[in-house]
Protein backbone atom coordinates (compact mmCIF):
# COMPACT_ATOMS: atom_id res chain seq x y z
CA UNK A 1 0.00 0.00 0.00
CA UNK A 2 1.26 3.46 -0.85
CA UNK A 3 1.75 6.08 1.89
CA UNK A 4 -1.54 7.98 1.63
CA UNK A 5 -3.63 4.79 1.48
CA UNK A 6 -1.71 3.33 4.42
CA UNK A 7 -2.32 6.47 6.50
CA UNK A 8 -6.01 6.32 5.65
CA UNK A 9 -6.09 2.63 6.64
CA UNK A 10 -4.43 3.63 9.91
CA UNK A 11 -7.16 6.17 10.65
CA UNK A 12 -9.90 3.66 9.81
CA UNK A 13 -8.24 1.07 12.04
CA UNK A 14 -7.91 3.55 14.93
CA UNK A 15 -11.64 4.37 14.68
CA UNK A 16 -12.51 0.68 14.80
CA UNK A 17 -10.24 0.07 17.79
CA UNK A 18 -11.88 2.95 19.68
CA UNK A 19 -15.36 1.65 18.85
CA UNK A 20 -14.36 -1.83 19.99
CA UNK A 21 -13.04 -0.33 23.24
CA UNK A 22 -16.50 1.14 24.01
CA UNK A 23 -18.21 -2.01 22.67
CA UNK A 24 -20.03 -0.20 19.85
CA UNK A 25 -20.75 -2.03 16.61
CA UNK A 26 -19.18 -0.51 13.51
CA UNK A 27 -20.42 -0.57 9.94
CA UNK A 28 -19.58 1.35 6.80
CA UNK A 29 -21.97 4.21 7.58
CA UNK A 30 -20.34 4.78 10.97
CA UNK A 31 -16.86 4.91 9.39
CA UNK A 32 -18.09 7.37 6.74
CA UNK A 33 -19.48 9.76 9.35
CA UNK A 34 -16.54 9.55 11.76
CA UNK A 35 -14.02 10.15 8.96
CA UNK A 36 -16.12 13.13 7.87
CA UNK A 37 -15.87 14.57 11.39
CA UNK A 38 -12.13 13.84 11.55
CA UNK A 39 -11.59 15.73 8.30
CA UNK A 40 -13.81 18.60 9.41
CA UNK A 41 -11.71 18.89 12.58
CA UNK A 42 -8.53 19.38 10.58
CA UNK A 43 -7.00 16.01 9.64
CA UNK A 44 -6.92 16.25 5.84
CA UNK A 45 -7.25 12.76 4.39
CA UNK A 46 -8.18 14.22 0.98
CA UNK A 47 -11.61 12.59 0.80
CA UNK A 48 -14.31 14.41 -1.13
CA UNK A 49 -17.70 14.08 0.51
CA UNK A 50 -21.11 14.73 -1.00
CA UNK A 51 -24.48 14.64 0.73
CA UNK A 52 -26.06 11.24 0.23
CA UNK A 53 -28.93 9.21 1.70
CA UNK A 54 -27.37 8.78 5.16
CA UNK A 55 -25.41 12.05 5.25
CA UNK A 56 -21.90 12.86 4.00
CA UNK A 57 -20.49 10.09 1.79
CA UNK A 58 -17.21 9.49 -0.03
CA UNK A 59 -16.95 6.72 -2.67
CA UNK A 60 -13.17 6.86 -2.32
CA UNK A 61 -13.48 6.07 1.39
CA UNK A 62 -15.57 3.02 0.50
CA UNK A 63 -12.74 1.90 -1.78
CA UNK A 64 -10.21 2.44 0.98
CA UNK A 65 -12.25 0.30 3.39
CA UNK A 66 -12.18 -2.51 0.82
CA UNK A 67 -8.41 -2.08 0.38
CA UNK A 68 -7.84 -2.05 4.15
CA UNK A 69 -9.89 -5.24 4.41
CA UNK A 70 -8.03 -6.94 1.54
CA UNK A 71 -4.73 -6.08 3.26
CA UNK A 72 -5.83 -7.48 6.64
CA UNK A 73 -6.00 -4.21 8.58
CA UNK A 74 -9.75 -4.55 9.10
CA UNK A 75 -12.34 -7.32 8.78
CA UNK A 76 -15.60 -6.62 6.98
CA UNK A 77 -18.28 -9.27 7.18
CA UNK A 78 -21.75 -8.89 5.71
CA UNK A 79 -24.39 -9.60 8.33
CA UNK A 80 -27.91 -10.01 6.90
CA UNK A 81 -29.47 -9.52 10.36
CA UNK A 82 -27.65 -6.19 10.61
CA UNK A 83 -28.53 -5.37 6.97
CA UNK A 84 -24.97 -4.35 6.34
CA UNK A 85 -21.36 -4.94 7.16
CA UNK A 86 -19.89 -5.42 10.60
CA UNK A 87 -16.33 -4.11 10.71
CA UNK A 88 -13.69 -5.10 13.23
CA UNK A 89 -9.91 -4.89 13.64
CA UNK A 90 -7.95 -7.11 11.29
CA UNK A 91 -5.05 -9.40 12.08
CA UNK A 92 -2.46 -7.06 10.60
CA UNK A 93 -1.31 -4.12 12.74
CA UNK A 94 -0.66 -0.58 11.58
CA UNK A 95 2.80 0.79 12.38
CA UNK A 96 2.85 2.96 15.53
CA UNK A 97 4.60 5.88 13.83
CA UNK A 98 2.19 6.06 10.87
CA UNK A 99 0.23 8.95 12.39
CA UNK A 100 1.70 12.07 13.99
CA UNK A 101 0.79 13.10 17.53
CA UNK A 102 -1.32 15.96 16.11
CA UNK A 103 -3.22 13.56 13.83
CA UNK A 104 -3.83 11.17 16.71
CA UNK A 105 -5.10 14.10 18.80
CA UNK A 106 -7.69 14.98 16.13
CA UNK A 107 -8.87 11.37 15.92
CA UNK A 108 -9.05 11.07 19.71
CA UNK A 109 -11.01 14.33 20.02
CA UNK A 110 -13.66 13.09 17.56
CA UNK A 111 -13.75 9.66 19.16
CA UNK A 112 -14.06 11.15 22.66
CA UNK A 113 -17.19 12.92 21.43
CA UNK A 114 -18.69 10.25 19.17
CA UNK A 115 -17.15 6.79 19.78
CA UNK A 116 -20.33 5.26 21.19
CA UNK A 117 -22.87 6.87 18.86
CA UNK A 118 -25.07 4.79 16.57
CA UNK A 119 -25.09 5.13 12.79
CA UNK A 120 -28.40 7.00 13.00
CA UNK A 121 -27.08 9.47 15.61
CA UNK A 122 -23.95 10.03 13.53
CA UNK A 123 -26.01 10.47 10.35
CA UNK A 124 -27.90 13.39 11.89
CA UNK A 125 -24.82 15.06 13.36
CA UNK A 126 -22.68 14.62 10.25
CA UNK A 127 -25.49 16.08 8.13
CA UNK A 128 -25.68 19.08 10.46
CA UNK A 129 -21.90 19.47 10.23
CA UNK A 130 -22.09 19.28 6.42
CA UNK A 131 -24.83 21.93 6.30
CA UNK A 132 -22.83 24.15 8.64
CA UNK A 133 -19.44 23.78 6.91
CA UNK A 134 -20.27 23.32 3.26
CA UNK A 135 -23.59 25.04 2.79
CA UNK A 136 -23.06 27.68 5.49
CA UNK A 137 -26.69 27.43 6.60
CA UNK A 138 -27.43 30.08 9.26
CA UNK A 139 -28.36 28.70 12.67
CA UNK A 140 -31.96 30.02 12.46
CA UNK A 141 -32.52 28.00 9.24
CA UNK A 142 -30.77 24.79 10.27
CA UNK A 143 -33.73 22.91 11.81
CA UNK A 144 -36.14 23.37 8.86
CA UNK A 145 -33.37 22.65 6.31
CA UNK A 146 -32.36 19.40 8.05
CA UNK A 147 -36.00 18.40 8.65
CA UNK A 148 -36.73 18.82 4.94
CA UNK A 149 -34.10 16.29 3.84
CA UNK A 150 -34.21 14.11 6.98
CA UNK A 151 -37.92 13.84 7.89
CA UNK A 152 -37.29 10.77 10.04
CA UNK A 153 -35.72 13.05 12.68
CA UNK A 154 -37.98 15.13 14.89
CA UNK A 155 -37.40 18.85 15.29
CA UNK A 156 -36.49 18.15 18.91
CA UNK A 157 -33.86 15.54 17.85
CA UNK A 158 -32.36 18.07 15.43
CA UNK A 159 -32.43 20.90 17.98
CA UNK A 160 -30.82 18.68 20.62
CA UNK A 161 -28.05 17.57 18.22
CA UNK A 162 -27.38 21.19 17.19
CA UNK A 163 -27.13 22.29 20.83
CA UNK A 164 -24.82 19.39 21.66
CA UNK A 165 -22.57 20.22 18.69
CA UNK A 166 -22.48 23.89 19.69
CA UNK A 167 -21.46 22.89 23.23
CA UNK A 168 -18.48 20.87 21.99
CA UNK A 169 -17.49 23.63 19.57
CA UNK A 170 -18.19 21.86 16.28
CA UNK A 171 -20.67 24.42 14.92
CA UNK A 172 -21.67 28.08 15.43
CA UNK A 173 -18.79 29.07 17.67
Amino acid sequence: MEGRKLKRAGVIRKIIEERERVEASTGKTVIQKLIYFIQSRGLDLDYRFTLYTYGPYSPELMEDMDIASENGYINMVYNPAYLGYVISSGERDIEDDLLTKEEINVIEEVMNNYAGYSAKELELRATIQFFHDRLEIPEKDMIPEIKEIKPKFSEEDIRSAINEMKEIGYIYQ
